[in-house]
């Protein structure tokens, strides 16, 4: 605390002389900078249909989960940035209420990384970190999962006034189920995504160049290698997977559109050969500062189900490392951990957001969901359709670190679907409610 009081002292004084006849450079960076951030993010879900329908006799699950994240970030002068995220994510009274040596309730790091400036326009950075690219459509946090997603690669960007470019690597073992957990392995390099990281190696480049304040444009490249060994002298090829994307958006004070388009190739985890596409487009109307509309479609390729014994080819674009909620339907019916046997999707949506105080914001969307691939069961082929989705929204902000956010979907359910999510006997009608809290104070902040 006396260290804290005196560096302030001086940082006073300092900009007291400043002012005076004594001229200094008003682009002194402070020699050391340091920040705590608490995020506490409990969430209540009734789950009456989430995920896939509910079949016939089963029952809701009721669950109350949390978030529990600590960021710590350093910076010194301009030259280094260091970043820790430790976090706990829990099922309420899934640990005991007195915790032993050997207790459950662990903490793991979300993020653990050091950037280093490389130079004016140069960064470095290594460790454990966050990618988030564009829309998130193929890159994102996966914020609405408590856990999030975070990759444990290096990256190095460049930052120019009106282009930027990042590139990506990685490289992944899985030593706790090859290897018995042995650190000092001499021998072997196989991995399997079994608990672990989903793919083996990746590489990606990325760039954006932003004329002016209204476009943006932006291309990706990504390379991601898998392997699944089942043993440790089980010999097992990589599968290398190859996504090119490009986007385009435009934004100004009461439009804001979005163009994308990714091509797959090469061999998906399974090793077969891969040739897949995903469009979209979408825009948003503001029509005063209280209401905007929107509309979209997203179509992504797939493969035809029942209609041949084997597959040997696909045909189903995986948005292996995207934010499946954002864009999806928030019961996470697809591309969210929850496969409907590749089957592909159109997704045709409408959105309405009604803003009727800054602390206050409502959202009502609209989804239907077709299959792009043909279905067959039992020599009968059936409908595409695979239902309708409504999901209602809704966030009040307490104070600048508190907000109180909470839901309702209902999930209207074909025969189609629950052919593809192996359900049986389930309702038309599946619904699901959430509500959470989120705690995101900034509890330390000092500069010397």
């Amino acid at each position: 605390m006396k260290i804290r009081l005196f560096a302030r002292l001086l940082i006073t004084i300092m900009a007291l002389i400043s002012t005076g006849t004594m001229a200094v450079s008003e682009d002194v960076v402070p020699e050391n900078r340091f920040r705590a951030q608490v995020q506490l993010r409990p969430r209540a879900e009734y789950r009456d249909g989430a995920f896939r329908p509910l079949a016939e006799g089963e029952s809701p699950a009721a669950l109350i989960t949390q978030r529990s994240r600590l960021v710590l970030t350093y910076h010194y002068k301009d030259l280094l940035t260091l970043q820790l995220s430790p976090q706990n994510v829990t099922l309420w009274g899934q640990d005991p209420l007195t915790q032993g040596a050997g207790g459950g309730n662990s903490v793991s790091f979300f993020e653990a990384w050091a950037e280093l400036n490389l130079g004016s326009l140069w960064e470095l950075r290594i460790g454990r970190q966050q990618i988030v690219l564009d829309d998130e459509r193929f890159y994102g946090s996966s914020d609405w999962s408590q856990g999030g997603r975070s990759h444990d690669a290096i990256s190095l960007s460049y930052q120019g006034t009106k282009f930027q470019a990042k590139a990506f690597a990685a490289y992944n073992q899985n030593y706790n189920t090859l290897y018995s957990g042995n650190l000092n392995n001499p021998s072997g390099s196989l991995f399997t995504p079994a608990g672990a990281a989903p793919y083996k190696s990746m590489a990606t480049l990325w760039a954006q160049y932003k004329p002016n304040t209204r476009h943006t444009m932006s291309a990706l490249v990504a390379n991601l290698g898998f392997q699944n060994a089942s043993g440790e002298s089980v010999t097992e090829p990589t599968y290398i997977n190859s996504t090119v994307g490009l986007n385009y958006s435009y934004k100004d004070s009461t439009w804001d559109s979005y163009l994308s388009g990714y091509y797959q190739l090469g061999d998906n985890e399974r090793g077969l050969s891969t040739k897949a596409y995903l469009i979209a487009a979408r825009t948003t109307l503001a029509l005063d500062k209280t209401w905007s509309i929107g509309a979209g479609v997203d179509v992504l390729s797939g493969n035809d189900v029942g209609t041949a014994p084997v597959m040997v080819s696909n045909f189903a674009f995986t948005p292996y490392l995207g934010t499946g909620h954002k864009f999806y339907g928030s019961m996470d019916y697809f591309y969210a951990g929850s496969p409907h046997q590749g089957a592909g999707l159109a997704d045709i949506y409408f959105r309405a957001v009604c803003t009727p105080s800054e602390v206050l914001t409502i959202s009502a969307g609209l989804h239907q969901f077709n299959t792009t691939g043909i279905i067959v069961s039992n020599a009968d082929r059936l409908s595409a359709d695979l239902g309708q989705e409504a999901d209602f929204d809704i966030t009040y902000k307490v104070n600048r670190f508190t907000r109180i956010t909470g839901g309702y979907s209902m999930y209207f359910t074909t025969p189609t679907i629950q052919y593809l999510k192996n359900v049986t006997g389930a309702s038309d009608t599946q619904p699901w409610v959430w509500f959470g809290v989120l705690i995101n104070p900034t509890i330390l902040n000092v500069t010397d």
